[in-house]
């Protein structure tokens, strides 16, 4: 990391404030999202024969699609980085956070991106070797299957109690799992092709899993979307987004779910955000609220 002190990993009221206000212009500076401000030329292979392990009671893994049509947005969360794990830890204490960057695996060249779980500033490295590829298919699928595929057979944890899986993207998901596709991502070998509603159901047992949708621009094709993500998830747990500045805050209301200190979370957001805009976070996290609930 450049710079001088780096980044504090306190989750007080004062490095919150100070996080909200400058992270973008300190993140510049001392290099945090070096590898999204800087030129970058490659990414990570895919993790052929790895595994990614935890050790914590709430594991998180945070999927976010890299891909052309996202835009901003991957950007925007990645930056926010220390905004995300100050919250979350603040929330669930104990947690480890593993980002993966999504792709298309039919076209583009760094389709599945994962780093290991990691606290505090070793997430740093982790962020700054994805690489947002800007590509995709051109139609309105990703492979975020295969990221699901990842972690619901190639990731080991332990001790979880409350594992949690958000996926931030605006499009759909391929409704096959080839065996090539599987065997070139990941290096294992499967009899035949998957089913991709089978493979959210296997990892819908390991993890609360939850989408963070972005609208697609076109409207049609955006309904039919939002329909195949409920029809994989649930229509409790597929929310829609409408500012990306919002995002990584909605993220972190669902690791205060997890907690079920939704007040906690909503008194806090209200330290860096307008009225209107936690009005904004909580509107979009009421379907989850509710489920919690339940």
């Amino acid at each position: 990391m450049g710079g001088g002190g780096g980044w504090d990993y306190d989750y007080s009221d004062s490095a919150l404030k100070k996080s909200s206000k400058e992270y973008a212009g300190e993140a510049k500076k001392e290099g945090i999202v070096r590898a999204h401000t800087a030129p970058q030329s490659k990414g990570l292979p895919p993790p052929v024969g790895r595994e990614v392990t935890s050790s914590s009671p709430t594991p998180l893994v945070v999927g976010v699609d890299v891909t052309g049509s996202m835009a901003q947005w991957p950007g925007i969360i990645f930056q926010k980085l220390p905004v995300l794990y100050n919250e979350a830890k603040l929330h669930l204490p104990d947690v480890d956070i593993s980002f993966c960057a999504i792709g298309d695996a039919n076209i583009d060249q760094y389709p599945l991106q994962v780093c290991d779980f990691a606290k505090g500033k070793p997430l740093e490295a982790g962020i700054n070797s994805l690489y947002p590829e800007g590509g995709g298919g051109g139609g309105i699928k990703e492979s975020y299957e295969i990221a699901a595929y990842f972690y619901a057979r190639h990731c080991r944890l332990p001790q979880a109690k409350h594992a949690l899986f958000v996926f931030c993207g605006d499009e759909g998901f391929y409704e096959r799992i080839k065996v090539n596709t599987v065997r070139k991502m990941t290096g294992a070998t499967i009899a035949q092709d998957l089913d991709s509603y089978d493979i959210f159901a296997e990892l819908k047992k390991r993890f609360d899993v939850y989408m963070l949708r972005v609208p697609y621009e076109d409207a049609e094709k955006d309904k039919a979307i939002h329909e195949q993500w409920q029809g994989a998830l649930s229509r409790q747990t597929v929310l829609r987004m409408e500012d990306p500045k919002r995002i990584v805050d909605c993220i972190i209301g669902l690791t205060a779910i997890q907690a079920e200190e939704q007040d906690k979370f909503s008194k806090r957001l209200a330290i860096r955000q307008t009225p209107a805009q936690v009005k904004q976070v909580m509107g979009t996290l009421h379907p989850a609220i509710s489920k919690k609930g339940k």
